[in-house]
């Protein structure tokens, strides 16, 4: 029976694990996310050997309200039950008072049951169709090494920057000129939160993805992290609270100055020593996107150190948008 939505079938041969030849079809379609969705993908990955729990609660906020302009799916199918997938992060990006659609890949993934050439041929040939179909100014991911030269053999993405790490060890105090620091919570925070952001997140005319403070706010609500807000009356730092090997240290998810403020204001240093102590913690991490230069300081993390940097990938449909992997930081990105 053909599944409700499905734009391609496809009668294929496989070796599976079991080392036997057997007749399998692969049902084809993109769709928007909605709940029932949720607890399907949740259990993809919970069986797709990524060394991951990610509940259907996390799904619901990563398709719905992570980059809250929409995400489109592609799921392949087996007798209706999902066997692989890939979406579609839809982003707006401004350059010089211009708006541009962006999409932005990831969570391409194949069960190990049903994973062949022609699986993973389907899943790009349907992605390819929507980023077609959704005429994006723009495209981009962060790969990871296996699919780097899938992106560049199916949609011809290439490698056109490094999204670099940097290390801080910090003293985690409070200097007086804070005036806000507190850990986000959606339940008490919120208009506290859309107070302060209204302050620092301005239409930007220089290449940037464009937030509104409500977006902020979807973003920073991963239910699996603590986010956390330190600001001076002149600047401001969002992060996170992450750890490495039972390690705690203090993510910078982005920084925005006040309007009347010039580029790297020395009250900085004192956001991100009360960014240390807000997490608890002396460690402070950063990615500052390559065309902002290293605001925050830092020891750049040596390559050896397993995501110490990111490779990103991109296409260029509309010229006028220049060189996207230039201008992107953690706020941006699905894997942060």
């Amino acid at each position: 029976m053909k599944t409700k939505g499905a734009k391609i079938q496809f009668f294929v041969i496989i070796m599976p694990q079991t080392k036997q030849w057997i007749k399998m079809v692969f049902t084809i379609r993109s769709c928007k996310f909605d709940s029932d969705i949720a607890n399907r993908v949740a259990h993809l990955f919970q069986n797709g050997e990524l060394n991951t729990v990610k509940t259907s609660e996390y799904f619901e906020w990563r398709y719905r309200r992570c980059f809250s302009d929409g995400t489109k799916l592609v799921l392949l199918e087996v007798e209706n039950e999902l066997v692989g997938m890939a979406a579609i992060f839809e982003q707006t990006f401004l350059s010089k008072k211009k708006v541009f659609k962006i999409a932005q890949l990831g969570d391409l993934i194949v069960h190990p049951d049903h994973r062949s050439i022609k699986a993973v041929r389907l899943i790009y040939r349907e992605l390819s169709q929507q980023l077609m179909n959704g005429r994006y100014d723009g495209i981009f991911t962060l790969p990871n090494t296996k699919s780097t030269k899938l992106n560049r053999y199916f949609l011809k993405l290439e490698n056109k920057g490094i999204l670099r790490g940097y290390f801080n060890i910090v003293v985690p105090k409070t200097s007086p000129k804070i005036i806000n620091t507190y850990i986000y919570s959606s339940d008490c925070h919120q208009e506290k939160t859309r107070k302060i952001l209204s302050e620092y997140i301005k239409p930007s005319a220089q290449n940037a993805m464009n937030w509104t403070v409500n977006q902020v706010i979807d973003r920073i609500s991963d239910p699996r992290f603590e986010y956390g807000l330190v600001a001076t009356k002149n600047a401001l730092i969002i992060s996170s609270k992450r750890m490495i090997s039972g390690v705690p240290y203090a993510l910078i998810m982005s920084s925005a100055m006040a309007a009347d403020q010039q580029d790297h204001h020395p009250d900085f240093r004192k956001l991100v020593s009360a960014t240390a102590a807000l997490h608890k913690t002396c460690f402070v991490i950063s990615f500052p996107p390559i065309n902002n230069g290293n605001t925050f300081g830092g020891i750049k993390i040596p390559d050896f150190i397993h995501g110490s940097s990111h490779h990103v990938q991109t296409k260029t449909i509309d010229k006028r948008i220049g060189n996207i992997a230039n201008c992107i930081g953690p706020l941006d990105l699905d894997i942060f």
